[in-house]
């Protein structure tokens, strides 16, 4: 989640205010994503590379407010 604010920052170019809060009882601790593993498995290729994801999150969200 860090590395989504600190991307999402950069593109805006400013310092996102967050309300950390205490984790709630059906939070997942702990999450870990393999493309390496969704290939193999599932025989899942990404088309989109997260720097573009994210440009284009960005640019609709602008869009919209």
């Amino acid at each position: 989640m860090r590395e989504v604010i600190a991307a999402v920052e950069r593109r805006l170019g400013k310092t996102l205010r967050i309300d950390w809060r205490p984790a709630r009882p059906s939070d997942v601790p702990t999450s870990v994503v393999s493309i390496e593993r969704a290939q193999a498995s599932l025989g899942w290729t990404p088309k989109t590379s997260f720097e573009d994801g994210m440009n284009q999150t960005i640019a609709w969200w602008r869009n919209r407010t």
